[in-house]
């Protein structure tokens, strides 16, 4: 029998070292850089790169849900993560004309390893009585996650500096090593958390997962929320490195602007465990009308102060949103046996958003100024997310939005 307090500490210990070394916050600061300079594509075809990836994972998101479901969820999650390493290999050495097939596999990678951390770490709280946890345990795991990619971020600015290819090479490294302190923590656990004696079928996971989406009206807010979260971030941040070119910022200090923006992020992360979220509006509100005055300024002094402003903003949201939903969302999930298959739909819905974004202000930022896209990106992002954090605001009580968060 497994002792349910050895659980709680092992599920900590997952969840904690995964946020710390699990991500690319290495190679993020010098992303757009090493496809541009050292790939060899322009802004259009980036976000037609990042395109494909979305695509490719919202074609194998949900049956990759289903399969994890079915299948095992560890087992399905290792299978994604050799995939990605083996994705962020090839991209060093391909030519640029074979680079874009390797979308694909990382879409592929994308799909069958989204949904099932989180669906473990709640499942192993869940087992242990523990599953109230779950937010405080998914937001101090978003803060480390934003500490370690300040830090990260630096010696990624510095490793660009000396070579555009070596912050790839340190980020498979550390991916790697996530990979096997994952299968060490979970490794009691198969047999309890994602297998049962019968397994129901695929079609009866999908089915339930639906239905569970349908009939529940806060799990649809906050699914829609975080879609449209994410794909306005991630366009936007296709957007960041072009413009620290634009204002000549050297790339060795594309690491410590990085680092100041998690920063920045993990306090936005710290304020989605307060019981009330109205703090939040007046602050995206303040953030809304500065972010509109790249649109009418051509001063270059009050455009970098607008500008600055903006990625402000958007690292607060980014740091919320996280923990947020990944709480909320597991929250409102009534069957275990179909968890990962819903949180595949969440992550499904964020490839349609982020697919068709992530085109349209690639075409916007060759067409237009770098402000100009970027404070559109902002404006749209804010407005939306507002509504949707307002209408939940207004159609839950004070009571169910502190249970429920």
């Amino acid at each position: 029998m497994i002792n349910k307090e050895d659980t709680l500490a092992d599920t900590k210990r997952l969840c904690y070292i995964n946020s710390i070394i699990g991500f690319e916050n290495i190679f993020a600061p010098i992303a757009i850089l090493f496809y541009t300079n050292h790939v060899g594509f322009n802004l259009l075809e980036v976000g037609f790169f990042f395109a494909l990836v979305s695509i490719s994972t919202l074609i194998f998101e949900i049956p990759s849900g289903i399969l994890s479901d079915w299948l095992g969820r560890r087992e399905v999650f290792a299978a994604g993560r050799i995939g990605y390493i083996s994705s962020m290999i090839l991209v060093l050495f391909l030519d640029k004309d074979l680079i874009i097939y390797v979308s694909i596999l990382f879409g592929i990678s994308i799909a069958l390893s989204s949904g099932n951390t989180p669906a473990i770490i709640y499942s192993m709280l869940k087992s242990c009585n523990h599953e109230k946890k779950a937010g405080e345990i998914f937001s101090k795991s978003a803060t480390f996650s934003l500490w370690s990619a300040s830090i990260l971020s630096l010696l990624g600015g510095l490793l660009g500096h000396i070579d555009i290819t070596y912050p790839l090479i340190a980020e498979t490294i550390l991916m790697s090593t996530s990979l096997i302190v994952f299968l060490f923590f979970t490794r009691k656990y198969k047999s309890s958390q994602t297998e049962t004696r019968n397994p129901p079928s695929g079609i009866k996971i999908l089915k339930d997962g639906i239905i569970n989406i349908s009939t529940n009206k806060k799990l649809l807010v906050f699914i829609i929320f975080s879609a449209i979260t994410f794909s306005f971030l991630r366009a936007s941040y296709n957007l960041y490195q072009p413009v620290f070119e634009m204002l000549d910022i050297p790339v060795i200090y594309f690491g410590i602007a990085f680092s100041v923006m998690n920063l920045i992020a993990s306090f936005g992360a710290k304020l989605s465990r307060l019981k009330s979220k109205s703090l939040f509006i007046p602050i995206s509100l303040s953030a809304l009308i500065i972010s509109a005055l790249p649109l009418f300024a051509h001063n270059n002094y009050i455009m970098v102060i607008s500008i600055t402003t903006i990625l402000i903003s958007q690292q607060l949201l980014r740091g919320f949103e996280s923990p947020f939903s990944n709480t909320s969302i597991n929250e409102n999930i009534n069957s275990d046996n179909s968890r990962t298959t819903i949180l595949s739909i969440s992550q499904f819905t964020k490839s349609i958003f982020s697919s068709i974004t992530m085109i349209v202000f690639g075409l916007c930022a060759e067409s237009y100024s770098l402000g100009f896209t970027l404070s559109v990106t902002s404006i749209a992002y804010i407005l939306i997310s507002l509504a949707i954090l307002i209408y939940f605001l207004r159609a839950s009580s004070p009571k169910r939005i502190s249970s429920s968060v």
